[in-house]
This record gives structure tokens, sequence and C-alpha cells, in this order.
């Protein structure tokens, strides 16, 4: 993943950081079906609130809540926020002590149909040098964010030690993928971005069906099941990440 905000840097882990006078809040990808991870970094000396309810993500202009809100009952106040529930519901709101980090993983996005790019759109690429010290070339695709097929925003709310949903604070960035890789009979292990757990980097496995043998129908009438193998991987890396350069 990658981003044009030019508020938030991208550290030596490849993680996306959006800094602040009174906390930090930190986006990494890494993983299986890009897990979105949220960072907020507490710089006070008093603790703070995040809600989850009210944060989530965008695509094609459609928000998502990280975790459902609650239900508010008529003549509740809607300047109030009911933190007596969000503590006996602690999936619903994060306490971030002072002068501490707290990292969340919210959710990992789904329905990549990377196996249905068609191959003539990948150029070969070197990408890293293997352990003889040889570049290894990979099909790749590179996009900038207008033409990119994954763009997706993040919204953020952040309590101070207070009930006033005017104290909170609110934080809004935008990310884009800006690099397919695509392996064929290989692992992401082959990649540094991989070993290195970058911020930046995720990948899917794409799952094609195998259908089971006659002999296979014979033995068991239980296995009636198409049996799901994996297939190629396809991983994606972002723009300027160190598998990415030529």
């Amino acid at each position: 993943m990658n981003t044009r905000d030019p508020y938030t840097i991208k550290n030596d882990y490849g993680e996306f950081v959006v800094e602040g006078d009174s906390l930090d809040v930190i986006y990494n990808f890494y993983g299986h079906n890009a897990p979105i991870t949220v960072g907020v970094v507490n710089k006070m000396s008093k603790p703070l609130y995040v809600d989850w309810t009210k944060s989530g993500i965008m695509i094609d202009d459609v928000p998502t809540s990280y975790i459902e809100p609650p239900r508010v009952s008529k003549g509740d106040d809607s300047q109030l926020t009911d933190f007596t529930y969000f503590l006996n519901n602690p999936d619903n709101l994060s306490y971030v002590k002072p002068y501490s980090r707290l990292n969340k993983q919210i959710l990992e996005l789904t329905n990549f149909n990377f196996a249905k790019i068609n191959d003539s759109l990948y150029n070969n690429w070197n990408t890293e040098a293997d352990s003889w010290g040889e570049n290894k070339k990979y099909k790749t695709i590179r996009y900038v964010e207008a033409d990119s097929p994954i763009y997706l925003r993040t919204f953020l709310t952040v309590y101070e030690d207070s009930r006033r949903i005017e104290d909170a604070f609110y934080y809004e960035n935008a990310f884009y993928m800006s690099e397919l890789i695509k392996i064929k009979g290989s692992s992401p292990e082959s990649l540094a971005a991989f070993r290195y757990g970058r911020g930046d980097f995720f990948y899917v496995k794409d799952e094609k069906e195998k259908k089971p043998s006659k002999e296979t129908k014979k033995s068991s009438n239980l296995l009636q099941k198409v049996t799901s193998v994996t297939g190629q991987i396809t991983s994606w890396a972002v723009e300027g990440s160190k598998v990415s350069k030529e």
C-alpha cells in the first residue's frame, strides 16, 4: 500500500505514521489479505479512548465501521458518549494509557480477483538480489493513485479523558495499492518485504479448485466437497519498498 498524503510519513518498518502533538496514528497492512492494524501512540499525561464504532474504512464512497455501533435509546444525549457501555464492551472502545502505544488489528480486506488480471499487463522487473547476488525478475504491475484497483480511506475517532464529543480527535487518511507482484511456484518468503514484516506489504493466495478423483469418490461418500488447494501466490508490495526497486 502507499499514500500521497503529505502529512503521512512512512517509517523504516513500512508503517504509515500520522504525527501529532498529542498522539500519533499508525497504519500497518502486513500479512495475509491485508489485515489493517491501527496503532495509537499517546503522548499525553492523560488517557485516550479509541471509539471503533465511529472509526472504519471507506471503499467506493461506502463507509463501513470497524465495529457495529451500539443501539442508542431515545432520550439519550447525542452529545455524550456512554463510556459505561463501552467499558462493559471492550471491543467497542480501547483505552490507551498515558505515554503508551496501543496496537489493534481491526479487519482484513477480501475478495481479491488478482488471478483474473491478464498476464499481458505485467512487466518483468528486477526487484532484489538472491543469496548469490543475482537479481530476481518478477511479473509486476505498477500503479498511480488514479488507476489503482484498490483505493480506500480510513477514519479514526479518538477521545480524551472526557465525555464530550467535541473533545474528540478525528483522523482521515487515504491509501492505494501501487504495485502488484505475481509469483508462481514460490512463496512470499522469497521477498524481503515479507521476511522483514513491512507494514506496506501484504499478500494473497489464489485458491484454485481441485476436483476429487473417481477413486476418492468411491472411497468415501463424505468427500463431496471440492477440495481447495493453494495455487499461485499473488503478492503486493508498495512503491518505494525494498522489493520494488529496479
